[in-house]
C-alpha cells in the first residue's frame, strides 16, 4: 500500500470521529433544550399553585412529574456527558495514533529521500 492510500484512510478515520463528535454536540444541545422546557414546565406549576387551592393541587402533581423527568434528564445529561469525555479521550488517542503513522510516514520519506540523494547525488 503506498503512502497515498494509507493518508487516505487517515482521513477516513479522522472524518468519522469528527461525525461522531457532531452527533454528540447535537444530542446535548437536545438535552439542554429539553431541560429548558423541563423548567418551563415547572414555573408554570408554582403560578398554577398560588393562584387557587385547588389548581395548587394539581400543579403540585405537575411538580414531582417535572422533577422526575429533570431528574431523568438529567440522568441522560451525565451519561451524554461521559459519553463525550470518553470520545473526547478516544478522538485523542486516536489523533495521536494518526500522528504516530504520520510520523512514521515521514521517516520513511525521510530515508527516501537521503536514499535518493546518495543514488542521484
Amino acid at each position: 500500500m503506498n503512502p497515498q492510500e494509507r493518508f487516505g484512510q487517515l482521513e477516513e478515520i479522522m472524518s468519522e470521529m469528527l461525525v461522531k463528535q457532531d452527533e454528540h454536540s447535537a444530542q446535548i444541545t437536545q438535552v439542554a433544550r429539553s431541560v429548558g422546557q423541563v423548567l418551563e414546565v415547572a414555573l408554570d406549576a408554582k403560578d398554577a399553585a398560588i393562584e387557587s387551592k385547588g389548581i395548587a393541587v394539581e400543579a403540585r402533581d405537575m411538580a414531582v412529574d417535572a422533577r422526575d423527568v429533570a431528574l431523568r434528564v438529567e440522568k441522560k445529561a451525565d451519561i451524554t456527558a461521559n459519553a463525550v469525555a470518553k470520545l473526547t479521550v478516544d478522538m485523542q488517542r486516536g489523533f495521536d495514533q494518526v500522528n504516530g503513522r504520520i510520523d512514521q510516514i515521514n521517516g520513511r520519506f525521510d530515508d527516501l529521500m537521503s536514499f535518493l540523494k546518495a543514488k542521484l547525488g
